[in-house]
């Protein structure tokens, strides 16, 4: 399994080209649902999905989570800080990016998750939680869940592969969007 706190990693070894990647970057907290992720791993059943975390895990409870998760189950990866162009490789070859928030912290109601916009940019699916009115501003262009659990992501992620015009759409959307 790939778990190494320094930066920058060597990201050639993460086999993204055959399967169904879920990509989440950020900071590994509990506030950013990391259990739900965690959670539909252990729900999905389909041995060519695999989830990639990126970023640092400043929350050493989590991080045990994770490297536990890990080890039970080699569908799941952890690369730790990567570069920047590192991130963007690993973009390029999702099949779906995450930015999912808990809405039950403090102030995370009120909170914009400015990263949306990184998402968006590359013109993969994003499943997002409704913080700071994603839905009602950017729903068209992502997919945005009222409710950041297992069961959410699973039915937005069954809709995504289900999707055959994905493509068209996301390139429509940055044509939009991309000024």
């Amino acid at each position: 399994f790939l778990f190494n706190k320094s930066a920058p990693h060597d990201i050639s070894n993460l086999r993204l080209n055959n399967k169904f990647t879920i990509v989440y970057a950020g900071a590994l907290q509990p506030y950013n649902c990391i259990n739900t992720m965690l959670d539909y791993m252990q729900i999905c059943n389909d041995s060519d999905t695999e989830l990639i975390l990126v970023g640092n895990a400043p929350n050493v409870d989590l991080l045990g989570k994770v490297k536990s998760a890990i080890m039970c189950d080699n569908r799941i990866k952890y690369v730790g800080l990567v570069s920047q162009s590192e991130l963007k490789t690993i973009y390029a070859k999702a099949s779906v990016l995450l930015c999912l928030r808990d809405e039950s912290y403090p102030l995370m109601r009120y909170h914009f998750p400015s990263k949306i916009f990184e998402l968006i940019e590359t013109g993969k699916p994003v499943i997002a939680s409704d913080t700071g009115h994603l839905k009602e501003k950017y729903g068209q262009f992502i997919h945005v869940i009222d409710k950041p659990d297992a069961q959410s992501l699973v039915d937005a992620i069954r809709t995504i592969k289900c999707n055959a015009s994905n493509a068209a759409t996301w390139k429509w959307m940055m044509h939009l969007i991309l000024w």
